[in-house]
């Protein structure tokens, strides 16, 4: 997918030659949501990141459950809420048959309009610095950032947020170990309405059959069009994806036949956005003057839809750990290893793994025990939704 800049970052560039108190590698979703919260806490912060304007990619595309009470939290709920379009109902089916109904509230926004919304607020004492970082040299004292140009930034901290790019993660000498052999591949795509209008606020219709590794499509709102994102534990050539982007709605149709009443008279709009994820945790992390947050830390499946809420946790408790840190001298291991081991981060942690696993199993698992499992799974749901006793 080609990206496109849709928004200034908003600081200017205002790079000082004295040491900063922290230093952010990448100006996305994290390291945009770190610039705020640390400096909004009076830190001398600077921003490194390559682009001045978000790059248009498929990401996350939605707020939820515990990420509304973490944006709360941080202090930008209202913010999201604003810029976003909500959903308060959903569909869910399996098949032809309604599974439950349920009211949540849920906002949804492309990824690049989300680090568009962060950007805005970044404090103005927050100095932004455009470049490419090619070496960080770490000590227990000062870290020094090598940019493309030549030029050095100082800083006490380094906080590493660049995403799954892995060059600087390696030169630091920290290692990435593959969590599970089976990716997720998420495929974004647009849907018009047909004169009518939908016949549902938002729709989440499961995988039809076991092992057949769908997990399941969200359908919701963004502006006027209906935003789908699906999920499958698979591999980025598998031929059903290829149809999908050849072929648009009949071959969603062949993925998941119950979808046709819902949609058979919508329009497909534009094409397949597709982006694999690997779940990878890091391994070796504590260095002197570094810590790495989100999927630099830490990959999450998008399926259990958790990513998010594990970037604003890192960013909260590195927040704690931060104004610790520099009320003495020094940023050694001893200091840095206090984050990893902070107990809400590895619960958060360790938690959107296994959810991630038991999906898996739950999807991909061809055997009756499964079949049945899943079959009563679904039955429950819906006798909760016929005796009006909700989720």
């Amino acid at each position: 997918m080609t990206s496109k800049p849709t928004a200034d970052l908003g600081p200017v560039e205002r790079a000082s030659r004295e040491a900063a108190d922290v230093a952010i590698v990448g100006g996305g979703f994290a390291g945009s949501l770190a610039a705020i919260v640390l400096g909004g806490a009076g830190h001398k912060v600077m921003l490194i990141e390559r682009a001045e304007a978000s790059a248009n990619v498929f990401r996350a595309e939605k707020f939820a459950g515990d990420q509304l009470e973490l944006l709360g939290e941080l202090g930008l709920r209202d913010a999201f809420k604003a810029a976003s379009t909500q959903a308060n109902s959903f569909i869910n089916i399996r098949g032809r048959l309604i599974v439950d109904r349920l009211e949540s509230e849920q906002y949804n926004m492309p990824y690049a309009k989300m680090v568009e919304a962060l950007r805005a607020r970044i404090p103005l004492n927050v100095a932004f610095k455009r470049g490419r970082v090619e070496n960080i040299e770490t000590s227990e004292d000062i870290q020094r950032i090598t940019l493309a140009n030549g030029e050095t930034i100082p800083a006490r901290l380094v906080v590493l947020a660049t995403g799954v790019g892995d060059a600087l993660r390696r030169q630091l000498g920290v290692e990435r170990v593959r969590a599970h052999p089976q990716p997720t591949i998420s495929a974004g795509f647009s849907i018009l309405p047909p004169t009518g209008g939908f016949r549902f606020p938002a729709l989440t219709a499961y995988g039809e059959a076991q092992g057949d590794s769908i997990d399941y499509l969200s359908l919701f709102p963004i502006g006027a069009t209906m935003r789908g994102n699906l999920f499958m534990f698979s591999q980025i050539d598998d031929p059903r994806l290829l149809a999908l982007k050849e072929r648009g709605m009949e071959a969603l149709f062949a993925l998941l036949p119950g979808l046709r009443p819902w949609l058979h008279d919508c329009q497909w709009m534009g094409d397949v956005a597709l982006f694999p994820v690997e779940l990878y945790k890091c391994v070796n992390v504590v260095r002197e003057g570094v810590v790495l947050i989100g999927d630099s830390f830490r990959t999450s499946c998008p399926a259990v839809g958790t990513g998010l809420s594990c970037a604003m946790v890192d960013v909260l408790r590195l927040r704690d750990h931060v104004a610790e840190w520099l009320a003495t001298p020094g940023m050694g291991r001893e200091k840095i290893a206090g984050f990893y081991d902070d107990p809400i981060k590895r619960a958060r942690d360790e938690s959107t793994h296994e959810r991630a696993f038991r999906r898996r199993d739950a999807v991909n698992t061809v055997s009756r025990a499964h079949k049945l499992y899943r079959a009563a799974h679904f039955a429950k749901r819906g006798l909760r939704d016929r005796l009006g006793l909700g989720a």
